[in-house]
């Protein structure tokens, strides 16, 4: 690989392409570090001072419709998606939700204190997103997205859990659209780790839907 390389660059690159035995790159391989600077730079002006390592890179070609850039923050992985657009390269990324979960899953639980209580919840969203979900994000900013951001919580409860059409409207007027997984618990664990406490048997499983909600990555 080319000498201008950092260490990451080419640890990164190599695992995507053989080594050029001339010591250059070639056109495509120029693209795609044009593409992984991009998705870095993109990524330190969006969350200045914070940490991120990456883990694997798969550029967008000919042949794919985007690429990927894996990467790690505060001990959990997220992904940043490269899509070409009309003026270059267009970036989002999925790092805002470690941001927001907290707000969110705070807010969810109180939606759903009357018809279920004690009550955990811890929420993955999986739609990426521009500069216009960062780490200020709130509750009600990400709710407002159009189409509406993909998302699961699982949900842990100590009593026997009904999916009623008032829960279901209560969950929808407030936002709370996604994809919910039910695991039942005792309330002395509710503190223990989630991957733990989904060890025990799910029970349940439902989904909460509007017109403006989209699977995948809300695109």
């Amino acid at each position: 690989m080319a000498q201008d390389l950092t260490k990451e660059e080419r640890k990164l690159l190599e695992s995507v392409f053989t080594e050029n035995s001339a010591g250059r790159l070639y056109v495509h391989q120029e693209e795609a570090l044009r593409q992984l600077r991009g998705a870095r730079e993109y990524l330190e002006n969006k969350y200045p001072g914070i940490g991120i390592s990456d883990s694997l890179f798969e550029p967008q070609t000919k042949m794919t419709e985007r690429g990927y850039l894996i990467s790690e923050a505060g001990g959990k992985q997220f992904r940043t998606v490269i899509r070409l657009g009309k003026n270059g390269y267009e970036y989002a990324d999925t790092l805002y939700g470690q941001f927001v979960r907290e707000a969110y899953d705070a807010s969810l639980s109180e939606t759903l204190r009357p018809f279920v209580s004690p009550v955990r919840t811890v929420t993955e969203f999986f739609t990426p997103m521009d500069q216009s979900l960062g780490k200020d994000a709130d509750v009600r900013s990400l709710n407002e997205v159009r189409p509406l951001i993909s998302r699961h919580t699982d949900l842990f409860v100590t009593r026997p859990f009904k999916v009623s059409e008032e829960l279901l409207d209560a969950l929808r007027k407030n936002g709370f659209c996604g994809s919910y997984s039910v695991y039942r618990t005792e309330e002395a664990h509710l503190r223990e780790d989630p991957a733990e406490l989904k060890k025990e048997a799910e029970y349940l499983n439902f989904s909460v839907f509007d017109r403006s909600y989209s699977e995948g990555e809300g695109e």
